[in-house]
């Protein structure tokens, strides 16, 4: 005959029971302390209304956007969305990004400076997939460079005013830009090649008028040996081999005298002014641009005290 299994007993039962709720309750409240996908999606936003105040960090303090270009860009009435896309240069961006990566290294990995930073990284290396323009730091450092073309400083206190009047100015533009990609794209669009180079230096020929015949006609003659003769990348190629590569075929092939290297000096280096008033050349890449160029005609002339 078999045994029976023995019965649990009514007490051992009940603190089962009594175990198996503990546990369920305390799952409960683990689970309630939890932060949920509302809490998560709370504090992104927290973080990206603050995200134009990171424009006043100490170490963004000294950057701006190019005064110049945004000058000449404001002249040709384009509409704001599109200077800001104009004005966020390689050169602008990389500095960004260095500024931004000095700041995320300096702060905690938890403090908002240090997720602020690292988002805006990620939405910069990822621009293609992102717009810039969806960016408020982006366009908070844009209204701060207009304030300081104005004569005038944006306060972080005015931020927020200021970026609500800029939306409210370009809303229907952006909304057309939303419904349109290409809108953007055909915007964005500028002379390139051959096309861009001689509406520039035309321009250049233009804004001479009313200096002495003669000082135009040797201006325009070293400038037309420079971009036809020696034939000069685009603009926004050029780079201190680009004039070194020029002083070094001038002195092969123009067979120069001494007067013709102040003048080819002169010339260029007015050139190169003009390109930096009208935005084609950035403000620093020109300074370097003109150093190298005489530096280069230094040495050419040595060559002629040797020679002599």
């Amino acid at each position: 005959m078999a045994k029976k299994g023995k019965s649990k007993k009514a007490g051992m039962v009940r603190r089962q029971q009594q175990k198996q709720h503990k546990k369920a309750l305390q799952r409960h409240k683990t689970i309630a302390r939890r932060p949920g996908r509302s809490g998560s999606s709370q504090q992104l936003k927290q973080l990206l209304h603050t995200l134009p105040r990171l424009a006043f960090a100490p170490e963004l303090d000294d950057l701006r956007m190019d005064t110049q270009r945004l000058e000449a860009l404001q002249q040709e009435n384009l509409p704001e969305p599109i200077q800001v896309m104009r004005l966020l240069t390689p050169e602008f961006l990389d500095k960004l990004d260095q500024y931004l990566a000095q700041m995320e290294e300096g702060s905690g990995p938890q403090s908002s400076k240090h997720m602020l930073a690292k988002a805006t990284r990620h939405q910069l290396e990822n621009s293609g997939q992102i717009p810039h323009l969806s960016n408020p730091l982006l366009i908070a450092l844009y209204l701060r460079t207009q304030a300081a073309l104005q004569g005038s400083t944006l306060e972080m206190d005015e931020i927020y005013p200021a970026m609500r009047d800029f939306e409210s100015r370009n809303s229907e533009f952006i909304e057309q830009m939303t419904a349109d990609p290409d809108l953007l794209k055909n915007a964005m669009l500028t002379p390139e090649g051959e096309e861009a180079s001689t509406a520039q230096s035309e321009g250049f020929f233009q804004s001479l008028s009313g200096q002495p015949e003669t000082d135009v006609r040797r201006i325009r003659e070293d400038v037309e040996l420079f971009l036809e003769d020696f034939d000069a990348p685009a603009p926004t190629e050029w780079t201190s081999a680009t004039i070194s590569e020029f002083v070094a075929w001038f002195m092969a092939e123009a067979n120069p005298v001494q007067d013709d290297l102040q003048s080819i000096q002169s010339s260029l280096s007015i050139y190169l002014g003009f390109l930096a008033s009208t935005g084609v050349l950035d403000t620093e890449n020109t300074t370097a641009l003109q150093g190298e160029l005489e530096r280069k005609i230094k040495d050419a002339e040595a060559q002629f005290a040797i020679a002599s």
